[in-house]
Order: C-alpha cells, then structure tokens, then sequence
C-alpha cells in the first residue's frame, strides 16, 4: 500500500515536470499494478507461515456454567490438560457468556469493589481475573476472549486449569458460561 502511494506521488511530480499522453500515463499504473500482486503473494505467504507455526491444544469444547446458581458445575471449573512442549508464546483462547465486563456494564461498579470476579488460574498460579478481557454487557452471547499466559505457568505433561467465581463472603458471584477452551501456543 505505502510502495504504491509513494509510485503515485513520483508520477505526480514526474507528470508536472513532463508533459504525458494519456496512453502513457495508462501504461506507467498498468506496470505499477502488476508490481502489487506479488507483494501480496509474500504477505499471504508470510501470514500462512505463522498460522503453521501456531499449535492449538483443545482443553475442553463443551459448554460449563459456573456460578452459584446450582444448575451448574458450583464456583470453580477444573480441567486438566496435556502438552507434549511449552511453546515460546501461550495464549488461553475461550468463548464466555454471561460474564460481567470490566466496563460497559451495569454491574461494573460491583466489580470494582470486589463482587462477580472471576479468576483464572494455571497448575495453581494466578493468572488474571477473566473480567478484564470482556468488554461487553452482560448478555448469552458468546464471546471469544483471548489471555496471554506466561510460559514459566505450563509445563510439559499434566496441567491445570481452574476458574472460580469469587466474591465476598456472602455476597452474590458472577453466574456465567465458558466453552471452546484451548490453547494456543506458537513454537
């Protein structure tokens, strides 16, 4: 995009220098727009190599409620989860529904004084509290969120993931949904 801006400002000024036929100037972006293909080859073929690269783990597919409403599975989700290697750049991809958002939400202020927080932890490190990545209201919808995890938390072979609705003691938790759990690791 920037190489073809800057070919059209050169014609520009060559243009205001030298008189061109209109049949030239036809010719000269012809040329320039047969330039543009191949640099758009490179990129795909660059944007293909890091999708090669990056490994996905499912963790758990199906859908889980939590929260203390008792259809569910209670205030923590356990899963355990294998891997052959850590790769050099971790990311936990998941889809969540019902989740109080850290803004643009009714209930934000709630949160912010300590109510519906809903922590993500793996093989018993704290990793962040899964509100801070929800950006809409509270709704069914699902939503993919995406959470970088630090390399030093996984481990080859077993590992664990929990999540639990925290709250005061008594107070109310967060009741919300979470499926298409995985990993995502490029090596």
């Amino acid at each position: 995009m920037k190489k073809g801006f800057s070919y059209c400002i050169i014609i520009l000024l060559i243009l205001g220098l030298f008189p061109v036929t209109p049949r030239l100037f036809f010719r000269l972006i012809s040329n320039i727009s047969q330039a543009t293909p191949q640099s758009e080859q490179y990129i795909n073929r660059e944007i293909s190599n890091v999708e090669e690269m990056t490994k996905t783990i499912i963790i758990d597919p199906e859908m889980s409620y939590i929260g203390d409403d008792n259809s569910g599975v209670g205030l923590e989700y356990q899963k355990e989860f294998t891997l052959g290697s850590v790769g050099s750049k971790n990311t936990l991809s998941l889809q969540v529904a019902g989740m109080v958002a850290v803004r643009n939400d009714n209930e934000s202020t709630d949160y912010r004084n300590g109510f519906f927080t809903n922590k993500l932890y793996i093989n018993g490190n704290y990793i962040d509290n899964l509100n801070n990545y929800v950006y809409q209201e509270e709704d069914r919808t699902f939503r993919t969120i995406q959470v970088p995890l630090p390399s030093h938390v996984l481990r080859p072979g077993i590992n664990k993931l929990i999540v639990t609705a925290k709250g005061p003691k008594c107070g109310n938790h967060d009741d919300f949904a979470l499926k298409e759990i995985k990993l995502l690791q490029q090596q």
